[in-house]
């Protein structure tokens, strides 16, 4: 009889019910993670071809899990494979976050995401404690656990200690590989800084998927959907011609840009979206990432 898989189990309305954190036993009000639906589907997505190619292969270790270890024999071979960490990556403003909650929808799951300030304590060995209560609750309701910025829980573990705080960072890093082990659910983490991840949890995370800038054909549907249909002048933009202007452009930058133009847009005696007021957007979101924050630039210097 093929052993069911944990990770592939649908969300029932019991699980959903148990979202009301109130309901935990034994867990104080520090240590409550919030379970809560994705706010995005899996249509809401626009992305390069390459990367649509391997959520699929993502997909297909969800779905097909039972066929390649309990039919075809992989359990016996690798007899801890029942959980799934993935980790997407790549430059700010692609959209990885989205695509993880784009995900959980898919999958109909819950998700609990957590950052750093959540796990961290001021009481040395709590936040070890507070990395368990996060799988613990991922468990309870079948959930997607999703850590994001992950480079700054999966980083490299130090190798001088000199203070008590060094160690309980070590401590706490050996707590996730831990967890990252015994864990049968699904674990997110997305990162601007993959670079900076420890090599042990690279060989821990079954999937990495590299998430790019858009493309041109992306950057075009991002435009098209991201400027209101109903924008006075939407019907006159040359989209062509803005994909083919912001390329270097992330989604991100993209709605930046579309936020600035509408509101000079709305200030303009024609109160009409042009494309010369995108490209003046463009241009500005374009030399702020290129001035702001550069070593230098703000002393006049660089």
């Amino acid at each position: 009889m093929d052993k069911p898989l944990r990770i592939g189990r649908i969300v029932t309305e019991s699980d959903k019910s148990k979202a009301d954190c109130s309901k935990i036993q034994n867990k104080n009000e520090n240590s409550c993670f919030d379970v809560r639906k994705p706010r995005y589907k899996y249509d809401d997505l626009i992305l390069p071809q390459n990367v649509w190619h391997e959520l699929d292969i993502l997909q297909s270790m969800i779905v097909n899990h039972n066929l390649i270890y309990h039919v075809w024999g992989m359990d016996k071979i690798d007899p801890y494979g029942d959980q799934l960490a993935f980790n997407l990556y790549g430059p700010p403003g692609t959209g990885k976050t989205m695509i993880v909650e784009a995900l959980c929808n898919r999958w109909n799951k819950q998700l609990i995401d957590i950052n750093l300030s959540q796990l961290e304590s001021k009481y040395v060995g709590e936040t070890g404690k507070n990395i368990v209560q996060a799988f613990q609750q991922a468990r309870e309701y079948n959930a997607v656990l999703f850590f994001d910025e992950a480079d700054t829980v999966l980083g490299k573990r130090l190798s001088n200690i000199t203070q008590s705080a060094d160690s309980s960072v070590n401590t706490a890093r050996g707590v996730m590989l831990k967890q990252l082990e015994q864990h049968t659910g699904i674990v997110a983490f997305a990162t601007n800084f993959a670079c900076n991840y420890d090599p042990a949890f690279v060989r821990r995370i079954l999937k990495h998927i590299y998430i790019p800038l858009p493309d041109f054909e992306a950057r075009k549907k991002l435009w098209q959907i991201k400027i209101p249909n109903n924008a006075p002048g939407y019907k006159q933009l040359n989209f062509e011609e803005l994909s083919e202007i912001s390329e270097g452009m992330s989604g991100g930058d993209i709605l930046v840009s579309v936020k600035n133009a509408l509101f000079d847009a709305a200030c303009s005696t024609e109160q009409t979206v042009s494309n010369e007021i995108v490209l003046s957007a463009i241009n500005a979101v374009k030399t702020s990432k290129e001035k702001i924050g550069v070593t230098g630039v703000a002393h006049g210097i660089a």
